[in-house]
């Protein structure tokens, strides 16, 4: 099992003024392995979808995206409300 905390992501992908991400090669790099040892590790487990139809619904696009422009620093948002 692995757990991130943080978004190795970022470092690539982030260009925010404001934001504390290495855009060095270094950084780059750190983030990329993170990324790509995470995604070694998730395609080594057994589970699946048995076809199309049953992955369907658990897909995000199946949800409203919120484009915050301006707004949060991410330009999409998912909420996700919970029934109680």
């Amino acid at each position: 099992m692995i757990g991130v905390q943080h978004h190795p992501e970022k470092n690539l992908f982030e260009w925010a003024i404001f934001a504390e991400s290495a855009h060095t090669l270094m950084g780059c790099s750190y983030s990329q392995y993170i990324g790509d040892y995470f995604l070694q590790m998730a395609r080594t487990g057994c589970q699946k979808f048995d076809s199309e139809d049953q992955l369907r619904p658990y897909l995000i696009y199946n949800y409203p995206v919120n484009y915050t422009q301006g707004t949060f620093a991410f330009t999409q948002i998912y909420f996700f409300h919970q029934n109680i």
